[in-house]
């Protein structure tokens, strides 16, 4: 999955180049800079948009091997039946909560029909293009995940009731395709990078120093800076800041803290009926000074390299000793994924552009629903976006003297 990761995220730095270049790209942001925000050399852009389009060719290559091409900005079919796809996955999975909860139905199940359409006909493209007249032909069908889930399930040794429908086979590629929120982390990031300069470039130091302009999984992964950066923010800001998990059993909870009721007694547990949606509030037992020390709720990179709180957090997460990816056999089965794909990012990124935060200093809100969404305060009905200056920077990774 490597070459893809770095393939769109050179092209994701091209594009900001060019945007960059291109001042009066109506594109760059959805509301003028103001005088204020001014910098030689860089404008104001509206990075989400474009990260969003990144990852989600990035879910195209990887996941269908199929080149949506979004970051080129041309309609595309298939492209706009996946966005209506991941949406109404979104509503329905509402829908579920709401259905369950007040009685309420949102019939955005209906929206689903179209996109698996799609995905199955993609399904029988590559099959017919893979093994023409028979199985027996025995090619290679591809290395993205969607042709080695089909592979896999049409092996031999199968039997009829272990094999996956045409539509639970589009339902699982929905796991991969959660390309929002891995661009919305990488905003997120970016974000912390401009408000933080100084761990902006004690990590672009780090990334300029790899002599490769594409390194292997290993070297991105023994990159000590590059990987407290990202355990950081995804500690700080996880995608989701909360779940609705619903119990599939009745159940006794033992409280970790014992509380005391009305009545004066202590409460020890509770009791959960079969079906019952439970509130986890994911960034605030990331942020929870319980688990991470009275520094909890501030932003540092470095706790990941001195382990002076990490070693105290005993919250049992599949990453690290963080919940942002769940934990269980229920954890995100893609995290590897996503994590691959924000250290690429971030090494390409970072290697050629600078981000800093406007001058004007507008306030981001974020809102979960139920992955996070950025919106710029007062510029709500401008919709999603998470505006920052974006520099070139010249062939040492510095910005060059007159766009100081």
């Amino acid at each position: 999955m490597a070459p893809v990761f770095y393939d769109v995220a050179y092209q994701l730095c091209d594009k900001f180049r060019q945007l960059v270049a291109d001042k009066n790209n109506a594109g760059l942001s959805p509301s003028p800079p103001r005088p204020i925000d001014a910098v030689s050399g860089g404008a104001k852009t509206e990075v989400l948009k474009y990260i969003n389009m990144a990852t989600f060719d990035v879910t195209g290559l990887a996941g269908f091997g199929h080149a949506f091409e979004a970051l080129s900005e041309k309609p595309n079919r298939l492209t706009s039946c996946m966005h209506r796809y991941i949406a109404a996955f979104f509503e329905a999975r509402l829908s579920d909560y709401l259905a369950g909860t007040y009685h309420i139905q949102i019939r955005s199940e209906s929206r689903l029909t179209p996109p698996k359409r799609i995905a199955g006909e993609r399904k029988n493209d590559i099959l017919q293009q893979s093994f023409g007249e028979g199985i027996n032909k025995k090619q290679d069908i591809g290395n993205d995940l969607f042709s080695i889930l089909i592979k896999a399930n049409m092996a031999f040794d199968l039997e009829p009731h272990e094999r996956l429908s045409d539509e639970v086979l589009a339902d699982q590629l929905l796991t991969f395709a959660r390309s929002e929120t891995v661009a919305t982390s990488l905003s997120i990031f970016l974000r912390l990078l401009s408000e933080h300069p100084d761990v902006q470039n004690r990590l672009r130091t780090e990334l300029v120093s790899v002599d490769d302009d594409r390194p292997p999984v290993e070297v991105l992964d023994n990159l000590p800076y590059l990987d407290a950066f990202v355990r950081e923010a995804l500690r700080f800001f996880p995608a989701a800041p909360w779940v609705l998990p619903s119990a599939t059993g009745n159940a006794t909870v033992p409280l970790g803290t014992p509380i005391k009721g009305k009545d004066g007694k202590l409460i020890t547990s509770f009791n959960i009926d079969e079906r019952s949606y439970i509130f986890l509030p994911l960034r605030a037992m990331n942020i929870s000074t319980t688990f991470w020390g009275p520094d909890a709720e501030t932003f540092d990179p470095s706790r990941f390299l001195d382990h002076r709180t990490v070693n105290m957090a005993k919250l049992p997460g599949v990453y690290g000793n963080m919940i942002s990816f769940l934990a269980g056999p229920r954890n995100c089965i893609g995290y590897r994924f996503a994590l691959l794909q924000m250290k690429v990012m971030l090494f390409a990124l970072l290697r050629d552009l600078e981000f800093r935060e406007l001058k004007s200093k507008p306030e981001t809100v974020y809102r979960p629903s139920p992955a996070v969404r950025a919106y710029v305060k007062g510029e709500e009905h401008l919709g999603v976006q998470a505006p920052l200056m974006v520099i070139p920077l010249d062939n040492s990774g510095h910005v060059s003297k007159d766009r100081c």
